[in-house]
C-alpha cells in the first residue's frame, strides 16, 4: 500500500513518521493507493518503537480500508437527511395548509362582521361621529347591530347629548380578545 503521488510529492510520508517519532503516534485518515493502483480510503495507525532508552528503533504501523464503511454512513446520514427533509416538507406544508384555513376563517369572520356589524369610532372629531353614522346606517337597515370603539370612552357615552350603551362600546386600546368576546356579544344580542 502506497501514498498517493500528491502526498509524495507533498513530502507527507516523512512529516508523518517525525509527528509519530515525536508523539509515539500518529492516526490519520487518509487516501490510499494499492499496488494494482486503486485508491482506498484508509485509516492509518502509526506507532513508534522505541528501545530500553526511549530511542525510536521503528515503526509499527496498521492500515484499514475503510471505504465501504464511510459508503454505508454516507448512506445512512443521506437516509436520514432525507427523512429529515420530507419530515420538514410535510409539517412546513401542514403549517401552511394551518395558516391557510385561519386565514380564510378571519377573512370570513370580517366580512361577516363587516357585513353584519359595522364597528365605528364614536367619536369621530370633525363631521359626524361614529353615533350619527351608526343611526344613519341602521336607518336603511333595520336590525343592524353596531360596535362601538372609542379612546375617549367617558366623552364617547355622551357624545352630543346622545348616549352609548355601554355593552356596545369597546375602548381603545383592546386585546384580539377583548373584540372577539365583544362583536360575539353583539351578534348574539337580541
Amino acid at each position: 500500500m502506497f501514498f498517493t503521488p500528491e502526498d509524495q510529492a507533498q513530502g507527507k510520508p516523512w512529516r508523518r513518521l517525525d509527528r509519530a517519532r515525536r508523539a509515539g503516534r500518529y492516526a490519520d485518515e487518509a487516501w490510499r493507493v494499492r499496488k494494482t493502483g486503486e485508491r482506498f480510503l484508509a485509516h492509518i495507525t502509526l506507532d513508534a518503537i522505541r528501545d530500553g532508552a526511549g530511542e525510536v528503533t521503528g515503526f509499527a504501523k496498521i492500515t484499514r480500508d475503510i471505504t465501504e464503511r464511510r459508503r454505508q454512513e454516507g448512506f445512512a446520514r443521506d437516509a436520514a437527511l432525507t427523512a429529515l427533509e420530507l419530515d420538514f416538507q410535510r409539517n412546513l406544508a401542514e403549517a401552511n395548509d394551518r395558516v391557510a384555513k385561519d386565514h380564510q376563517r378571519v377573512a370570513e369572520t370580517l366580512r361577516a362582521v363587516i357585513e353584519a356589524s359595522p364597528l365605528t369610532d364614536a367619536i369621530l372629531g370633525a363631521g359626524p361621529n361614529g353615533l350619527t353614522l351608526a343611526d344613519a346606517a341602521t336607518a336603511r337597515r333595520p336590525g343592524l347591530k353596531v360596535l362601538f370603539t372609542s379612546g375617549f370612552a367617558e366623552t364617547a357615552l355622551t357624545a352630543n347629548g346622545q348616549a352609548v350603551v355601554s355593552d356596545r362600546l369597546l375602548s381603545n386600546p383592546y386585546r384580539q380578545q377583548d373584540l372577539l368576546a365583544k362583536i360575539a356579544m353583539v351578534l348574539d344580542a337580541a
